[in-house]
């Protein structure tokens, strides 16, 4: 990418739907005004469609976990100035509201179960008895596979509902030092959208009871069907009945 030459990947930045002005990144740059006020917590929290007013006083979500930092004084130092006896905690006094986040963290569920053997067979019996725990595990979303749902989930929406590619996320996994290469992330999309399957044809199914029903037909490049390269456009369908459920 030095001295005039790009890749592949740079390429495909300059000219993909995150491009701002043929240039991602200035980004910062363009959408920059050091003048605007900065947000607050009222200007976040979404307001109320029936009063169009702010939800709560101090308030970001009425479900967004809240953590209290709360500044003490030592103990050495909780004494009266007037009188010399003890001062002890009352109220506390309101500071200030800051938004924070913690990145997703990646991590291994390793499953065990317990086994158990009698101590009294053990030892004056013919044998042990042995007795396993329940295997409860979690069905796998691909059979034998190494991600846990979370993870699918988190692929799939960055991919497809963040605009996130997949040789970015590649480089992410790779700085936290894993090595999951685009092949691997392509491959547990694809089978993973399998459990979707019966639950768009009962939404298919439905849409289909409805009086009137609107699709849209989007064509798109068909790269391979049932494995084997093609070169042909596809058809994307998407329905929406009167009550604005998408399909």
């Amino acid at each position: 990418m030095l001295f005039g030459q790009k890749s592949e990947e740079s390429k495909f930045i300059c000219n993909g739907q995150m491009d701002l002005d043929g240039n991602v990144f200035n980004e910062a740059e363009e959408l920059s005004n050091l003048s605007a006020a900065d947000p607050t917590e009222d200007s976040i929290t979404k307001k109320s469609k029936n009063t169009g007013k702010h939800r709560g006083r101090n308030e970001l979500r009425g479900d967004l976990e809240t953590r209290e930092i709360v500044h003490t004084l030592p103990e050495d130092q909780r004494k009266c100035a007037v009188c010399g006896s003890k001062l002890v905690p009352f109220s506390k006094e309101y500071i200030t509201t800051r938004l924070c986040i913690i990145p997703a963290k990646i991590f291994k569920i390793t499953y065990f179960r317990e086994v158990y053997k009698c101590e009294h067979c053990d030892k004056h019996g013919d044998k042990a008895n042995i007795v396993k725990a329940p295997n409860l595990t979690p069905a796998p979303v691909i059979p034998r596979g190494l991600p846990e749902t979370e993870l699918i989930a988190y692929i799939a929406e960055a991919k497809y509902l963040l605009g996130e590619p997949l040789y970015r996320m590649e480089q992410h996994f790779k700085m936290q030092g894993i090595y999951l290469n685009r092949t691997s992330l392509a491959n547990w999309i694809i089978k993973g959208s399998e459990w979707f399957v019966p639950v768009l044809k009962h939404f298919w199914k439905y849409a289909y009871l409805a009086p009137v029903l609107n699709a849209d037909e989007t064509t798109l490049r068909v790269l391979k069907i049932q494995g084997k390269p093609v070169k042909k456009l596809g058809q994307m369908w998407g329905a929406a009945q009167e009550h604005q459920q998408s399909f």
